[in-house]
């Protein structure tokens, strides 16, 4: 069965583990990947929660999948590759989730030991089923810079009012639901979306990054930012890779000119927002004329 499932994973029928690469996690998210799913035709369905299969499956899915990105040398390093993939797939357990997030706040306090007070307080005052309620109601990720924030997260009608996650082109992160009542049901799945700006970014490894944050701006302006930044970005590296001359160039130079979209959009989308100006639309009103794109490297034309 191990096998099977192993051979499934090379195929792409059968997801592992997310990759440790935090670009390339996040584009294979924003374009609908799930992980811990079985892919039949664009709809993954989860299978994290199936137990005791789900150990089994993961496993060999991410023994199949985590030498993605690795020399030969690393890749013969077959039994380091089994115990990682079994720690991970342990790790995503809810029965362990506590256990990882206590050791992860041990181990690196600065960078998770906020995240584990947050979710500790937040289990403690909201019951986790009231959370599912929540997250039934308003299926939209939500971020949560205090521990008040992650216990306002889990409580029904009160979550809506914080500032929603986005992915790296600037969506809202929603939850697609699951098989059956979303409260109950073990199978969450997501819907790849296949855009094709996304896997020229995933082939590339073209930096894809969201505004990081700006204490000059206030929460609300950074939202905006992020929004107006990821759209304009999408637009823009749509519009380039359609261009001959794009398609001309080598890998590292089709990677410098996604970078150098992704720069002038985050650029010009926050000086708009700090101005207070609103974004043009990419299709202007009747007898006005477009706004003309970023700069590109010599070579190329935007139509």
């Amino acid at each position: 069965m191990g096998t099977l499932f192993a051979y499934l994973a090379e195929q792409g029928h059968i997801t592992g583990s997310a990759p440790r690469d935090r670009n390339k996690r996040a584009l294979m998210m924003a374009d609908g990947w799930q992980p811990y799913s079985i892919k039949i035709g664009d709809k993954f369905y989860s299978y994290q929660r199936l137990d005791p299969f789900a150990l089994t499956i993961g496993a060999a899915a991410d023994i199949a999948t985590l030498g993605d990105g690795m020399s030969e040398g690393q890749k013969a390093k077959g039994a380091a590759l089994v115990w990682a993939s079994i720690m991970g797939n342990l790790s995503n357990k809810t029965w362990l989730s506590g256990v990882s997030d206590i050791v992860a706040a041990i181990d690196d306090p600065e960078r998770y030991g906020g995240t584990f007070i947050d979710r500790f307080a937040g289990s403690a005052a909201v019951p986790t089923g009231v959370a599912q309620i929540a997250r039934t109601i308003d299926p939209t990720m939500r971020e949560t810079e205090t521990t008040l924030d992650y216990v306002q997260s889990r409580i029904p009608g009160l979550s809506d009012d914080l500032l929603p996650k986005r992915d790296v082109w600037g969506r809202e992160i929603k939850k697609e639901g699951g098989i059956g009542p979303d409260i109950m049901s073990p199978i969450w799945t997501s819907t790849a979306k296949t855009d094709p700006a996304t896997w020229a970014a995933i082939r590339l490894n073209a930096p894809i990054n969201p505004p990081s944050d700006d204490e000059n701006m206030t929460p609300e302006q950074m939202d905006r930012w992020r929004m107006l930044s990821g759209q304009t970005a999408h637009q823009w590296v749509s519009e380039l890779i359609k261009q001959p001359g794009y398609r001309e160039q080598d890998a590292d130079g089709q990677r410098k000119s996604i970078a150098h979209v992704m720069k002038e959009a985050r650029a010009r989308t926050k000086a708009n927002v700090l101005a207070g100006v609103p974004i043009p639309s990419s299709r202007p009103e009747k007898g006005q004329r477009r706004k003309a794109p970023p700069p590109l490297p010599p070579g190329f034309r935007l139509e």
